[in-house]
């Protein structure tokens, strides 16, 4: 009868098994906020670069990057939130954060997009 029953983990590797994945969150979130800080940088270049159109080439460049780096952030805003445990106290707090600062991201990649198309 033993035999037909799964082996369970001990209290130790269960511990561990948390502590493995609260460091993995919290990579994840330092990972995530790293990201987030240098699109918010691009932001502000792309935004500077803007005020003047002689710098359309310099800007169109700074937007490709802001682009890509939108797009990973992205990405690592799903994985995070998809990794976060549901029962975790403040999960839905960190989904909505970062579905708004996705939102909020998309907004200004759309200005982006409308004032490159204007310059065009």
């Amino acid at each position: 009868m033993e035999d037909l029953l799964p082996d369970l983990p001990s209290k130790g590797e269960c511990l561990n098994a948390e502590a493995v994945l609260k460091e993995r969150l919290e990579s994840m979130k330092r990972s995530r906020s790293g990201l987030l800080g240098f699109v918010t940088k691009l932001q502000n270049e792309l935004d500077r670069l803007l005020e003047d159109t002689a710098l359309y080439n310099d800007a169109l460049k700074k937007k490709q990057t802001f682009d890509e780096a939108l797009l990973k952030c992205t990405e690592h805003s799903a994985a995070y939130i998809k990794a976060t445990p549901r029962n975790k106290p403040d999960y839905h707090e960190v989904k909505l954060e970062a579905e708004t600062k996705h939102v909020d991201l998309e907004m200004k990649k759309a200005e982006y997009d409308q004032k490159f198309a204007t310059y065009a």
